[in-house]
């Protein structure tokens, strides 16, 4: 991938690009019922961004461990420059990108409404993993495997109460069904 200063392009300060925002996230000390407003307004479209965000991860995680599954393990070698990861590299990227918005918008959220800062936790490297491996559910040790917090949060995580990873352990709906 060639930067765009490589191809003769010079970045510009009055491209819409380059443009800084002032969100009223952003506005210090200012208590008006305008800013207020504007900060609910914001607070509102970033939680649905979060949560088209996470399912995002979800859906790229998904695709993360299909490809892992169908692609790698069936290949005849196990070379990672060959065409086998060449959706791993892809899907890796846009996990990595997700990431990156999810907790920056996590981040100006917990500015807006300091409440939502447990309701929407930072999304950590270790969250986005994934295991291929297929295990004995009835195996030694299998009845602690947990899914990291992403995995259950629908609207935003419901643990108000406790850390994300700590709530994980009382959460029925990841469990196996018996």
């Amino acid at each position: 991938m060639r930067k765009p200063e490589d191809q003769g392009f010079a970045p510009s300060l009055i491209d819409i690009e380059n443009t800084l925002l002032a969100f009223p996230s952003a506005v210090v000390g200012d208590t008006t019922a305008i800013t207020q407003d504007l900060r609910s307004r914001e607070c509102r479209l970033r939680r649905a961004k979060s949560n088209d965000l996470l399912g995002h991860v979800r859906e790229t995680l998904s695709g993360l461990s299909y490809q892992y599954i169908k692609k790698v393990r069936q290949a005849k070698t196990g070379q990672e420059h060959l065409r086998a990861y060449a959706g791993i590299k892809i899907l890796t990227t846009e996990v990595s990108f997700y990431q990156q918005v999810y907790n920056r918008n996590s981040r100006a959220m917990a500015i807006c409404d300091p409440s939502l800062r447990t309701r929407y936790p930072r999304l950590h490297r270790s969250d986005c993993t994934i295991s291929t491996a297929i295990a004995d559910v009835n195996a030694w040790g299998q009845s602690q495997v947990r899914l990291p917090w992403l995995w259950a949060a629908q609207d935003g995580w419901e643990g108000d109460s406790q850390s994300p990873q700590n709530s994980m352990l009382d959460n029925d709906r990841l469990l196996e069904c018996e």
